[in-house]
């Protein structure tokens, strides 16, 4: 069985005169990357997948359900692509909640509260663990 991380990303710059994808790490999300690599370095990832940009804008315009549906997507075919591996996904927190709020049938909410920047969840066939770097 596969072992998926999903990471959360760590403190851009937040630069509205440039697209987001353009967004440069703040001082601070270089000092989370650090220790986020730390953390995981226990996991091994076989393979890391940073998330893509869509083509469309989807900020505002994407129900909960369909960006759920749509990140599901991708996760089934990094999976596929790498049966047996422990994966990890590099993606927005928003995306990650929606994802295991539906995989652990919690409530999006108050999961989202608590997962920040830089932190990670691991999801295997013995579970759910999130790791607060």
């Amino acid at each position: 069985m596969s072992k998926l991380i999903l990471i959360k990303h760590a403190q851009p710059i937040l630069d509205p005169a440039v697209p987001s994808r353009q967004w440069r790490l703040a001082e601070i999300g270089r000092k989370q990357s650090l220790q986020l690599a730390l953390c995981l370095a226990k996991y091994a990832p076989d393979v890391i997948v940073a998330s893509v940009e869509p083509d469309e804008l989807v900020f505002g315009e994407e129900t909960a359900d369909r960006a759920h549906e749509r990140f599901a997507t991708a996760v089934d075919v990094v999976l596929t692509a790498h049966p047996g591996q422990t994966v990890a996904i590099v993606a927005h927190g928003t995306v990650i909640t929606l994802y295991v709020a539906h995989l652990q049938n919690l409530e999006p909410y108050p999961f989202w509260r608590q997962f920040e920047l830089a932190d990670f969840v691991v999801c295997s066939s013995t579970g759910l663990i999130l790791n607060s770097s």
